[in-house]
């Protein structure tokens, strides 16, 4: 004969795993996210180390093509025979603050979209600190209720009545 009790443990189980389970999936999907942009900004120092270390041994070895643009940029000045082509006006070109390292710089890494948890009803109470305290308590409820023993009905003893005469 099958115990209905059973069905209980089973529900009262199943709820309270999900209400361990559901917060614990939400921080390591958290986690794999700031890994995942840890790892991102890594890789953007690692860049940036690269390319100044490519400048500064550029600037050690001379490297003409840095001297002219940088002579260009900082002193105004050109090359003998040359003539700058000017794509702004000279007077806001001199007011704008020079930074060589606008072509150094490598690009910002991308920041991971944000982890948006999945919207159920279940997981909006196991999210939540009063309401996954009642479900705890429900199904811990459920699960000792699941275990009580059957109630077994008493059997009907027929008692014979005797007349006694008298």
């Amino acid at each position: 004969m099958f115990d209905p009790g059973w069905l209980f443990v089973l529900a009262g189980g199943a709820v309270f795993v999900a209400t361990a389970l559901i917060p614990a999936f939400d921080d390591a999907h958290i986690a794999e996210r700031q890994v995942e942009q840890g790892r991102g900004w890594a890789d953007h120092q690692t860049k940036r180390v690269e390319r100044y270390s490519d400048y500064l041994d550029a600037l050690d070895r001379k490297d003409p093509t840095l001297i002219a643009s940088l002579a260009a940029t900082h002193l105004h000045l050109r090359p003998a025979g040359k003539q700058a082509i000017l794509f702004e006006d000279p007077e806001e070109a001199a007011r704008k603050p020079i930074n060589v390292f606008e072509g150094v710089e490598p690009e910002p890494p991308r920041t991971p979209a944000a982890y948006k948890p999945p919207n159920s009803v279940l997981g909006s109470l196991a999210r939540g600190e009063r309401s996954r305290l009642v479900l705890f308590a429900g199904a811990s409820l459920c699960i000792f209720w699941g275990l009580l023993p059957p109630v077994t009905p008493r059997k009907k003893v027929k008692v014979a009545a005797r007349t006694v005469d008298g």
